[in-house]
């Protein structure tokens, strides 16, 4: 975990609470036979949600088929996508035609933070495809954290919270979100536990982006360049 002197709480990313006055959030952990990065990577690409959660979030085509506005960050990457003209998900299902917005940070060294809403149809042109005002939302309105952790060689632990705000929803709505969240996250472990062992059985694995992969590649950058920095820092301190 490195030197503990050295930790700057300044870093640590500004996470909804479950303690938050706004929201009412659940909260669990799942662990994984899986190194923590290939986690990370399902985390930074969502068009994994058209193929692996059709049922549990009822994901249409759209994930697959149309590209989210990323953005770099400091310490991370920024994820932006509207689904426009939609009847929703499971976790946001509207009787008439609106627009979805979602947005995340996925931040050093596995933290992801996700909100959104539904709006009413054009919104998204409105604000011309760009961040909206969460107040203006009639339902839908929630918060995520989820932070992985390497717990050993090839093992991590998942840690989520999921919940509406305080004005859209109650614990029924934070217990239906929960269940949902977990049948989606089974999804999940079944597939990337997969792909650990299929690349423990593959000689020379070798990664083949694809026009998704964007958050990934800039995040993996990211790791790669701070972990150099910190080598490097280690070997003048010896």
């Amino acid at each position: 975990m490195g030197d503990e002197d050295k930790a700057d709480e300044n870093l640590i990313p500004s996470a909804v609470g479950l303690d938050h006055p706004d929201y009412i959030l659940g909260h669990g952990h799942l662990d994984y036979a899986a190194e923590a990065r290939l986690i990370n990577d399902n985390l930074l690409d969502f068009s994994h949600l058209t193929f692996v959660h059709a049922n549990s979030f009822g994901a249409g085509p759209q994930f697959a088929e149309t590209q989210a506005r990323i953005t770099p960050l400091d310490r991370g990457i920024r994820y932006e996508r509207w689904i426009e003209n939609t009847l929703g998900s499971s976790s946001r299902k509207s009787d008439v035609p609106m627009d979805s917005f979602m947005t995340y940070d996925f931040l050093i060294p596995g933290i992801l933070l996700m909100t959104g809403g539904v709006f009413p149809l054009g919104t998204a042109s409105a604000f011309e495809h760009g961040p909206p005002d969460l107040s203006k939302a009639v339902s839908g309105v929630t918060f995520t954290s989820q932070a992985v952790t390497p717990m050993r060689d090839k093992n991590a632990r998942y840690f989520f919270s999921w919940g509406p705000r305080y004005d859209q929803g109650d614990a029924d709505v934070r217990d239906r979100l929960m269940g949902i969240a977990a049948q989606a996250f089974a999804e999940d472990k079944e597939m990337i536990e997969a792909q650990q062992r299929v690349i423990d059985d593959t000689a020379d694995a070798q990664i083949m982006p694809t026009t998704h992969d964007r958050g990934v590649t800039l995040f993996n950058r990211l790791v790669d360049k701070l972990a150099r920095q910190e080598e490097g820092i280690s070997k003048q301190a010896a």
